[in-house]
């Protein structure tokens, strides 16, 4: 699940791709992003639990089936894993002074695993952080914030009228959760 490098990439992304509503103070914004993609297992090591993964592309990676993998002597090679990763962000502006969401010191991770016939679970993480607006160049579309543990972030803003409404002292209150869900069928 470590696809992301962190918070950061998120408060970035959320910063620079935010609709035009980020600038309504108090109003809540969902971004999604969905992902999917078919692999073959082209080979199985039962000894080092290794799986080659081979998709539409050619592209060939390996993994390493940990052992939070429970069914893993129910693969074989042929079968076809169905990887959809999804991305979440919620994100809310706060004016200086106003309390923090109840969510606002929330990380979590969870793994549900498949009870059905195939192999199969969903890995999701999630991570909510607060950033304080610290510096707004409109003419440059550049936005610098501030993590609550000090780490100061700037990022280009792809679209201007995106940063219309934020004031330096605005708190953004950030959730990023991301999700995996695994799914095989089996080649017999």
């Amino acid at each position: 699940m470590k696809r992301q490098s962190g918070v950061y990439a998120v408060l970035i992304a959320v910063l620079c791709v935010a609709g035009s509503a980020l600038g309504s103070a108090q109003k809540t914004i969902t971004q999604k992003n969905v992902r999917k993609d078919i692999a073959t297992i082209t080979a199985i090591n039962k000894a080092t639990r290794v799986v080659t993964l081979k998709n539409a592309e050619g592209r060939v990676e390996e993994i390493v089936a940990g052992p939070e993998v429970q069914r893993f002597d129910e693969l074989h090679v042929g079968d076809k894993v169905t990887f959809s990763y999804q991305e979440s962000l919620v994100y809310q502006i706060r004016k200086p002074g106003q309390a923090p969401s109840a969510s606002a010191a929330t990380n979590s991770s969870n793994i549900v695993r498949s009870t059905g016939p195939r192999p199969g679970g969903t890995v999701t993480e999630r991570q909510t952080k607060t950033v304080t607006v610290e510096a707004i160049d409109k003419k440059e579309a550049r936005i610098s914030v501030r993590t609550a543990e000090g780490h100061g972030i700037i990022a280009i803003v792809d679209d201007k009228g995106n940063l219309n409404g934020i004031k330096v002292g605005d708190k953004v209150d950030i959730t990023y959760t991301e999700a995996l869900m695994i799914t095989v069928e089996n080649a017999r």
